[in-house]
């Protein structure tokens, strides 16, 4: 199995701020399995401070396929990244095979605590795939400033209570999973933070 292109993971971040990469994994042959191995990365000007791999997630891009159009646009039917799976999961569940012939994606989600020095951090996770492991070069550049834990604009994320078909889980215990979810990366929610009765919560 090889890469088209030479894979690497660079990105830049304000402190208390999520910033994601996506690496594309094609498989010229079946793979049975495939996982990957984080490492701190070490910052260049002083490499006594880390960034923890602790503050990195990896997820598994899940596909969904479109078999009819149900508007007038020219889109193709066909497969459609969709749904992030923390690639623990897709481990656990076996879903961390590829067809010959198809994409896999891999988002890597970083996340910058208050505190972290800026500057750029370097290192390598380790990516095996059927057994054999390539190193991927990562650099995190992490500027002088702090997102704040506010968030001002007046904005609303429109949803409904519709997560509950994907989970199969309409408990009030998912609800808050959800609302909690949402909070984490600051957006605003609506019927999340309805009660089941409709009162607000």
């Amino acid at each position: 199995n090889g890469v088209r292109l030479a894979p690497k993971i660079q990105l830049d971040a304000a402190t208390n701020e999520y910033e994601s990469a996506q690496l594309i994994m094609t498989a010229t042959s079946a793979v049975g399995a495939y996982s990957v191995e984080l490492a701190d990365l070490k910052l260049q000007s002083d490499a006594t401070k880390i960034f923890s791999k602790e503050n990195v997630t990896v997820y598994n891009q899940k596909y969904i396929e479109i078999t009819t159009i149900t508007n007038s646009t020219d889109v193709p039917v066909g497969w459609y990244p969709d749904a992030l799976l923390p690639l623990s999961s897709a481990i656990e569940y076996g879903e961390n095979t590829i067809k010959e012939g198809e994409n896999q994606g891999l988002w890597f989600t970083f996340f910058v605590p208050e505190g972290t020095a800026p500057g750029t951090y370097t290192g390598s996770f380790l990516i095996t795939v059927d057994g054999k492991s390539t190193s991927i070069p990562v650099s995190l550049t992490v500027f002088d400033y702090m997102v704040s834990e506010e968030t001002h604009s007046k904005s609303i994320f429109m949803n409904q209570w519709q997560f509950y078909y994907g989970e199969l889980d309409s408990t009030e215990a998912m609800y808050d999973k959800y609302t909690e979810a949402l909070k984490e990366y600051r957006l605003s929610v609506w019927e999340l933070t309805r009660g089941f009765d409709g009162s607000q919560k």
